[in-house]
């Protein structure tokens, strides 16, 4: 069966969520934001399970963009974080603080 005969099969409103879901996946990212409404059980008992299915997918597809995203945002964090320290020991040197945090004496390169 082709995307479009199933997208046929769907509500309307299923449709919208499902697009929204691969344009803007990050605006369902942690605990779906503005998108928590979809999750209520008020809302599964009138789907369809072909719906139900549809949105279960694209929430995987949407979660698996989830753990892309955080994983880069952690390295990149990571490697930022690194390269302020690498900046902050060869501007101060090995500087040691006064018990008030002012500097005492450096150990310039």
């Amino acid at each position: 069966m082709s995307d479009q005969a199933k997208d046929y099969d769907l509500n309307h409103g299923v449709q919208i969520i499902l697009s929204r879901m691969k344009t803007n996946p990050e605006e369902f990212f942690d605990d779906g934001g503005r998108w928590r409404w979809i999750f209520k059980d008020t809302l599964r008992e009138v789907l369809t399970e072909i719906e139900k299915a549809a949105i279960f997918e694209g929430l995987k597809e949407v979660r698996r963009m989830e753990i892309s995203a955080k994983a880069a945002s952690t390295v990149l964090r990571v490697a930022e974080d690194e390269k302020e320290q690498a900046i902050k020991k060869e501007y101060y040197g090995q500087a040691i603080a006064k018990a008030e945090g002012g500097i005492i004496a450096r150990n310039y390169k």
